[in-house]
């Protein structure tokens, strides 16, 4: 796992604990919404996803409209599916997670490597949901959200706290406990007097 991070490690910090994804849950998770809804919702009038490209399929069929509009239409909605779940997997097989005795770290993307880090002293929270496509088992996968105490302000000036999301990380549940153990104390709330 260290190779993984080596590049942005220091000196004196070590990886404490460290695994991957489960592959096929994260793309099963990904495939539904993809399969039923498209990809893209800007042009989602233009594809609708899969199911819709059946219908149009099964329209062109019965001649409501022209044939070349059906197939086009079905062959461009499965075509960018596969592309999209094909990219999923390389995705899913260059994303990792480890957790140092300074920070977490998330390493992921498909064509390059993206690096999302936040300090352990700045953590507040932090949740495992799992998920009817997580794996069981001895080694189960679920959903790491690590909720940070800075805040991110959107351009509608609404504040919402930063949350590292890592979607069907291979023990979980692990990487929790530990977490929890590293930044016990961390939510500790102060109380303030509030003077008129």
């Amino acid at each position: 796992m260290k190779e993984k991070f080596e590049m942005l490690l220091d000196k004196d910090e070590e990886i404490k604990w460290g695994n991957g994804i489960n592959i096929s849950a994260y793309v099963r998770k990904n495939f539904f919404k993809t399969f039923l809804f498209g990809l893209f919702p800007p042009v989602a009038i233009l594809m609708l996803g899969t199911p819709y490209g059946w219908l149009l399929l099964l329209l062109s069929l019965l001649k409501v409209i022209p044939m070349w509009i059906g197939v086009a239409h079905f062959i461009f909605s499965v075509v960018a599916c596969l592309v999209y779940i094909a990219i999923l997997n390389m995705e899913a097989k260059n994303t990792f997670c480890c957790i140092t005795n300074k920070r977490v770290i998330k390493r992921s993307g498909a064509f390059n490597n993206k690096f999302v880090h936040y300090s352990l002293k700045n953590i507040g929270t932090v949740r495992v949901d799992g998920s009817i496509f997580d794996s069981k088992g001895n080694n189960p996968s679920a959903s790491l959200f690590i909720t940070v105490k800075d805040y991110h302000t959107n351009t509608d000036g609404n504040t919402r706290p930063m949350v590292l999301s890592v979607d069907s990380l291979n023990n979980a549940y692990e990487a929790y406990k530990i977490l929890s153990d590293l930044t016990e104390g961390n939510n500790e709330n102060l109380r303030v007097k509030i003077e008129k």
